[in-house]
């Protein structure tokens, strides 16, 4: 267990969840995570995150050690990657304000997601492909990506 997660094996959560077979971590969200469909900075980014948010660590923050927003964006997950798929967590409730302070959240470390269901920054731009869901072994995602 690595200092800092804090494990869990009950609410299970049938809008996101597929399987009650997950786990459930305590993690510290940033205070620049930010929820757009349409790819960072647009103005229709938004500081309320919705459950089911994927979440990673970004190495170009000072404290890397908290999580952001995934982004399938250039310089997050894709190109020159500061976001890795296999630090992949899913936020397993809504955040109605992150931008106040970085705030302890909720997140499912591992489990089986209906992928309808799950959101990413910069999604309606450019979409989770099978190489980057591999990657993500501890999550399983119900019609998703396949390789």
């Amino acid at each position: 267990m690595r200092p800092g997660y804090q494990y869990q094996e009950s609410e299970f959560d049938s809008e996101i969840l597929r399987s009650a077979n997950f786990q459930l971590i305590s993690i510290t969200l940033d205070t620049t995570a930010r929820y757009d469909i349409s790819g960072a900075g647009s103005s229709m980014s938004t500081t309320k995150l919705p459950k089911g948010l994927l979440l990673a660590h970004n190495s170009a923050l000072a404290d890397d050690s908290l999580f952001i927003d995934l982004s399938t964006a250039a310089n997050r997950l894709a190109a020159t990657a500061t976001q890795f798929a296999e630090d992949v967590v899913v936020l397993a409730e809504t955040i109605l304000d992150v931008s106040a302070a970085d705030q302890p959240v909720k997140a499912y470390l591992q489990g089986t997601f209906d992928f309808t269901k799950i959101k990413y920054t910069n999604s309606a731009v450019q979409a989770l492909v099978a190489a980057n869901v591999v990657k993500m072994s501890r999550l399983y995602f119900i019609d998703g990506p396949v390789a």
